[in-house]
């Protein structure tokens, strides 16, 4: 049965306006943080900070941290009617493109987790991690990994558990640390669910709530005919979705191969001094994406965007592919020195192109998998009954039973496991460094030959090869000739999944 997870982040606006867990931080934290850390200019650690959204003459609060809550300042105020409750009040615009772009850097974090991960905008990730419990040491291990990911990028966020993504994500909204594994609990669950949070569309909200229901239980319990009379399919479908009796039909999140991240300012900035605060904040969201994709950059560019004149542009090489938060902002930071801007800047972007191996090559291992002993696939599965490596839909996960070679390293017949969750496979067009034994990958073709004892005999090699964009796949061929395989097929290399 799969199992998802949800984090959501309630203070994405403010920690986007206002920098990582506004309110939240004291003196000592920005002592221990640096000058760098902090824009003087626009927080003060005194005051109360708000973001605003909508049209200028209509512009309401969206956000608002716990020094302006305490104040009562809430939701759905104009700026004018918070002031009066807080004169120091300090406003920002929300910025909606700083949001997407955090989304999907969270997106690239749980894709470190699950090779499911959909993203629920404006502030909502969801993982399925069922079949990744075992290699993370089970719920607790894995929810206490992805907090501590959360809390190094200083984001305020609450996680939940469930058998359906939309259930997740909402007792994620409804209860931190809430968890339920079994169908007979899940419902039992959802039936206390207040309506409000029950994830309907504004109009069926207002009808259902006319009728006097207070609980999702209650929801559940009218006549189908007759929901489906008064409301349409909606309803229903939103109600089997959280069951589990239909599929939740979003796309799925994949790693974007570029990355580039942007801050809008105020007001222009001419002095490389102001800017240091928000290159650390593209920087150390750069360092984390590379982090999450087991890479490195050669270099990045900043652009600085200036209103009524072309993009200002300067390139930080890199003597090699490097993801370390510090010496990716040293070197940005020496760069930033030298530049003197013909305008005030708008807009600070940073830009890298592509994310490559760095000081690795194809086969090795994550450090989380050296530190288990083997390699870092997705899910390595011990198959109890069958090795045939297309059968994997059967396998169990069983990492304590892995047989290990020499050195740590995974024999050959475990490499030839795949994942329980593999890419289908395909021909891989995509030019690879190490793909047959004559290239560069340290690790040549392991030859798998099996089914011969039923008639269903299968002869393959697979290799671990490194594609252009810096991700590693594993690949196989038919091998064999004669009736077995064609020479067209013999030829071709076909994707069977991804590492980690």
């Amino acid at each position: 049965m799969e199992l998802w997870a949800c984090f959501a982040l309630p203070r994405l606006s403010l920690e986007m306006a206002w920098g990582p867990a506004c309110g939240k931080r004291t003196a000592a934290d920005r002592d221990r943080a640096g000058p760098i850390q902090e824009d003087a200019e626009a927080f003060d650690p005194d005051a109360a900070h708000a973001v605003i959204d909508g049209p200028v003459q209509r512009a309401l609060i969206v956000d608002a941290d716990e020094r302006a809550e305490a104040a009562g300042i809430t939701r759905g105020m104009s700026p004018a009617q918070a002031q009066a409750l807080r004169p120091d009040l300090r406003l920002r615009r929300r910025d909606a493109r700083a949001e997407a772009g955090r989304l999907e850097t969270l997106g690239a974090l749980a894709y470190g987790f699950s090779s499911q991960v959909l993203l629920a905008p404006p502030a909502t990730v969801l993982l399925e991690v069922g079949a990744s419990l075992r290699l993370f040491g089970g719920w607790p291990a894995l929810q206490r990994g992805v907090r501590e990911r959360l809390d190094a990028l200083g984001h305020v966020h609450a996680i939940a558990a469930a058998p359906t993504p939309a259930a997740a994500e909402v007792f994620a909204w409804l209860a931190d640390g809430f968890a339920v594994f079994d169908e007979t609990r899940l419902l039992r669950a959802l039936r206390r669910v207040p309506i409000e949070a029950a994830g309907l569309d504004a109009k069926a909200l207002r009808s259902v709530s006319q009728l006097g229901v207070r609980r999702l239980g209650e929801l559940m319990a009218l006549p189908r005919p007759g929901l489906q009379r008064r409301y349409g399919p909606g309803v229903l479908e939103r109600l089997d979705r959280l069951q589990g009796r239909l599929p939740d039909p979003r796309p799925a999140y994949r790693p974007a191969e570029r990355f580039e991240r942007r801050i809008e300012f105020d007001y222009g900035i001419v002095s490389s001094q102001a800017l240091a605060f928000p290159l650390r904040r593209l920087v150390d969201e750069l360092a984390s994406y590379l982090q999450l994709r087991d890479g490195g950059v050669p270099g990045f560019e900043l652009r600085f965007e200036h209103e009524g004149a072309e993009d200002s542009r300067r390139w930080i090489g890199l003597r090699k592919p490097m993801r370390e938060a510090a010496a990716l902002l040293d070197a940005a930071r020496g760069r930033l020195e030298q530049v003197r801007l013909p305008h005030p800047a708008q807009a600070l972007a940073l830009v890298a192109e592509t994310c490559r191996r760095s000081s690795r090559n194809c086969a090795t291992c994550s450090t989380r998998a050296r530190a288990a002993g083997w390699i870092s696939m997705r899910w390595w599965s011990a198959c109890a009954h069958d090795w045939a490596t297309r059968r994997c839909g059967r396998w169990r996960c069983r990492p304590s039973t892995v047989p290990s070679a020499p050195g740590g390293w995974p024999s050959a017949a475990m490499r030839a496991r795949p994942a329980c969750r593999r890419a289908r496979p395909g021909c891989c067009r995509r030019r690879c460094r190490c793909a047959s034994a004559s290239s560069a990958c340290s690790m040549p073709p392991e030859r798998i030959e099996t089914g011969w004892w039923d008639g269903d005999d299968v002869r393959r090699e697979y290799v671990v090869a490194e594609l252009e964009g810096g991700q590693r796949a594993w690949l196989f061929r038919q091998v064999g000739g004669g009736e077995l395989v064609d020479a067209a097929q013999e030829r071709h290399w076909m994707l069977h999944g991804w590492f980690a």
